[in-house]
C-alpha cells in the first residue's frame, strides 16, 4: 500500500527527515545507492509530501519503471510530465516484462515512441524471468541466455560512479 495508507493503518507517522538522514548515511558508505519509489512519483508519503518531494529533497534523478500493458504510453508520459513539472531530472525508462510473451509485436514499439516524443531514453527492457526469478535465474543466466537489455543497464549503472 502507499506509505501514507500504511502509516495510517499502523498509526505510525512517517518523518521524511528520517528517510533523508538514512539515505545520507548510505551514500557516505556506498558508491551507488538506488532508491525505490514505493508505487510511483505521485504516491503520498504524508498528506502533504509525495515521492516526488522526496526525490527532489534527495537530489535524485529518476529511473521510471514501466510495464507493457494497455495504457503504458499514457501512464509513462504522465510520469515524465509530472517529473519535469517538478524540476526532476529523468535518467531514463526501464521496461519490465510481467509476462513471458512480452513485449508483443505491437508493444515492442512503445519504447521508441516514448523516446521519440518525450525525448527520454529507454535504458533497459527487463525480460520476464519467471514467477520466482531469484530461484530460476542468476546474473550469469541473463548473460548466457542472451538477455542483452541487461548489458546496457549494467553499462549505464557503471557510469553512476564516475
Amino acid at each position: 500500500v502507499a506509505p501514507l495508507l500504511a502509516s495510517r493503518l499502523e498509526n505510525k507517522p512517517i518523518d521524511p527527515k528520517v528517510i533523508i538522514k538514512a539515505y545520507q548515511k548510505l551514500t557516505g558508505k556506498y558508491d551507488v545507492v538506488l532508491v525505490e519509489g514505493a508505487g510511483g512519483l505521485l504516491v503520498p508519503i504524508k498528506h502533504d509530501y509525495l515521492m516526488a518531494d522526496l526525490a527532489k529533497d534527495l537530489g535524485l534523478p529518476l529511473i521510471i519503471v514501466s510495464r507493457f500493458h494497455l495504457g503504458t504510453i499514457n501512464q509513462t508520459a504522465l510520469t515524465i510530465e509530472a517529473a519535469r513539472a517538478r524540476g526532476l531530472d529523468i535518467e531514463g525508462v526501464v521496461f519490465s516484462c510481467l509476462e513471458e510473451d512480452q513485449p508483443t509485436k505491437l508493444e515492442k514499439h512503445t519504447p521508441e515512441i516514448l523516446e521519440e516524443i518525450y525525448k527520454t531514453p529507454v535504458i533497459a527492457i527487463c525480460p520476464f524471468m519467471g514467477d520466482n526469478p531469484k530461484e530460476n535465474f542468476s546474473q550469469k543466466d541473463w548473460k548466457d541466455k542472451g538477455k542483452t537489455a541487461f548489458t546496457y543497464f549494467s553499462d549505464w549503472t557503471r557510469q553512476l560512479t564516475k
